[in-house]
């Protein structure tokens, strides 16, 4: 095990002023900024110098790190095809204490080959793994393996898996949602799905909120779909044997054929429910707020949502003074929304707004815009610009800092959920090469790189508060 002493890069004079620009953007120019809770008061300790640690890599892929509350970063991999030859495959998971790198444990699971998701997911006591085939909880303050999924809750296929606060929720292949304890993995209840397949579970006034599609009819032409909301909890399927509950919906809406991949995005759902249109729909009953066609090009604009211009570009191409930024900033028209030309459109990781984010040319160099829009009313509510050479890859909502973060292979970034402004930003060190892995818990950034036979889980403190300067 090393420990390095992480040197702290110095703001160069453009990061300086791209990083006042961008916390006029967010905030609007015109207007007095506001003042939003610096990074060092939204975490405890913090980390005063880095560190590094060699993993051997031998034997192993798939890495990823996890940053999350409590007493582990978490790096995990799985062992790959020609090691899995003599033994049966396992994921790997490994603690390392946050500020001194320290391991504290480790724990492997065998597992199966072939299957196409996983998930793993944390509470404030649990480190939990779900797969088609598989779930189980570890403790996170001793890596015992605590609870897994047995023949008494049943062995069928998980469809996918959500967490809400303490709950684990796993929609089955026989069309169950069952509803389990995510710290002691005991069955809480069961709800008969009759034919639907669990989209997303969200805060309702009763609990959590499942939502969920199912095909009402079939005809020789298509079938028509249902989007139905329901109380996860409430009276019967208490016991894992049946019967199981009904679902009772709270609302039903027939939706077109679409991909049917909803987002929580603020107090709405968010996600394409027919071919090109973004629907926005209240979920306390189904009701549609929104319905943009992206394929036609649609904008938001101040108010509600117009067409654009066949000739509008989605974004600026042409470099720009620090004047024309600031200019900019102030146009009434934000960009379009969607899948567009030079655009992305990001509906995952920062459930309070819909995102876009883009590249345009600025001081000779490359500038990323990142717009947040209110889902209600499409209302653009902030915007950042990063010195940034290309868009984020990975996109996380970290609601215990109340900060979004961003991170392409060059650079990472937290902003404020609620005002887009810079937190934190710096480049990342080149030398280390593309991560295979990145987070952050507010207290340093964790990186995992590949280096000849070994894989570094590198821990840098963040530094560049933009929030701490007056």
């Amino acid at each position: 095990m090393h420990f390095l002493s992480m040197d702290r890069p110095h703001l160069t004079s453009t990061f300086a002023l791209l990083t006042l620009l961008t916390s006029l953007n967010a905030a609007g120019c015109g207007t007095t900024p506001t003042r939003v809770p610096p990074l060092s008061a939204r975490v405890g300790q913090a980390l005063d110098d880095g560190w590094s640690i060699d993993l051997s890599r031998e034997g192993y892929e798939g890495w990823s790190v996890y940053a999350p509350e409590g007493p582990c970063v978490v790096v995990t991999a799985r062992t790959t095809s020609a090691h899995a030859e003599a033994t049966r495959p396992r994921r790997s998971f490994a603690c390392y204490d946050p500020l001194s790198g320290e391991p504290r444990w480790s724990y492997e699971h065998p597992v199966s080959e072939g299957f196409t998701w996983e998930r793993v997911l944390f509470t404030p006591e649990r480190l939990i793994y779900v797969r088609p085939d598989l779930a189980f909880g570890v403790s996170l303050s001793s890596g015992k393996l605590i609870w897994e999924l047995d023949d008494q809750i049943g062995r069928e296929f998980q469809r996918s898996a959500a967490l809400f606060d303490d709950l684990l929720i796993l929609d089955l292949a026989h069309e169950v949602l069952v509803v389990l304890d995510a710290n002691q993995g005991t069955w809480v209840r069961g709800v008969s799905l009759g034919g639907g397949q669990l989209q997303v579970v969200l805060p309702g006034p009763a609990g959590p909120l499942a939502v969920m599609t199912r095909v009402a009819e079939l005809f020789e032409e298509g079938e028509t779909h249902l989007l139905e909301g329901f109380n996860v909890l409430g009276p019967g399927g208490e016991q894992p044997a049946p019967p199981r509950a009904e679902p009772n919906p709270l609302w039903s809406v027939e939706i077109s054929d679409g991909d049917h991949k909803l987002h929580v995005v603020g107090d709405t759902l968010v996600g394409f429910l027919g071919e090109g249109h973004l629907h926005v729909l209240d979920p306390s009953d189904g009701e549609t707020l929104h319905d943009l066609d992206l394929e036609q090009k649609f904008r938001l604009v101040a108010g509600g949502v117009g067409k654009a211009p066949a000739s509008a570009p989605a974004t600026s191409t042409t470099p720009l003074t620090p004047t024309q930024i600031l200019q900019n900033a102030r146009r009434p028209d934000p960009p379009e929304l969607g899948n567009l030309k030079n655009g992305r459109l990001e509906l995952q990781g920062a459930p309070r707004w819909i995102l876009t984010q883009g590249p345009r040319q600025g001081i000779a160099m490359t500038l990323v815009e990142v717009n947040a829009y209110d889902p209600r009313t499409l209302e653009r509510r902030w915007r950042a610009t990063l010195p940034w050479s290309a868009t984020s890859r990975q996109q996380t909502r970290r609601s215990e800092l109340d900060a979004l973060f961003l991170a392409n292979p060059q650079q990472a970034a937290l902003l404020d959920a609620a005002t887009g402004q810079v937190l934190w930003s710096d480049d990342l060190n080149a030398e280390d090469g593309p991560w295979l892995g990145i987070d952050t818990n507010g207290a340093a950034l964790y990186t995992l790189h590949q280096e000849d036979t070994v894989v570094r889980l590198r821990a840098r403190p963040l530094s560049h508060r933009a929030g701490d300067h007056p």
